[in-house]
């Protein structure tokens, strides 16, 4: 038959540098910091039974804080690109164990979909006409060679570009599904 499976996940991490690092080590660092000078501030003024009235609120909060918060600021953030029901391509960002949905369209109507190289004229004048830009690299200070970008309409009529890297079977179905705009090219 067509040899395109119907179904295809792929999944990357993104890389732990520059700006992300910065903001996660923060993050974290005065999360520990304020624990534990809220709870020495508690021991040294109160008595143990405040203290303990103390504990039975500061778990909560601590809960709320990792469950809802760190997620967006933590160490484990990956990408998932997805194709089913027949070319529709989805992304999405997971933070931890949450999924956030970020775009889908139908691969036959994109526009475009090429190589990504940084700092191309060209790529970097198509992106800046788009309203939304999702970067879904491991790395966009250093994009490999499996880096591509796609250009499309997303369901409210708006200029959409995500980046994103593929593997040899989501490049094969781009091309099995809209072979006019798709630019493929040899791996290394």
């Amino acid at each position: 038959m067509n040899n395109v499976p119907e179904n295809i996940h792929y999944r990357v991490s993104r890389t732990l540098t520059g700006a992300y690092r910065t903001k996660t080590v923060l993050f974290w660092t005065l999360s520990v910091l304020f624990i534990i000078l809220v709870l020495a501030l508690v021991i040294i003024k109160l008595n143990f039974y405040i203290f303990f009235i103390f504990a039975v609120i500061l778990v909560p909060a601590l809960w709320f804080v990792a469950k809802f918060c760190a997620p967006y600021i933590g160490l484990k953030q990956d990408y998932e690109y997805v194709i089913e029901n027949i070319g529709t391509f989805r992304f999405t960002y997971i933070y931890g164990t949450r999924r956030v949905p970020k775009g889908e369209c139908k691969i036959k109507d994109m526009k475009r979909i090429a190589p990504y190289v940084k700092d191309d004229a060209g790529i970097e004048a198509q992106l800046k006409e788009c309203k939304n830009v999702y970067e879904m690299l491991p790395d966009m200070k250093k994009p490999n060679q499996f880096a591509y970008y796609a250009l499309f309409d997303n369901k409210d009529g708006e200029k959409t570009a995500v980046i994103f890297e593929v593997s040899p079977s989501i490049l094969k179905a781009f091309v099995y599904y809209n072979s006019a705009n798709t630019v493929t090219k040899e791996f290394q």
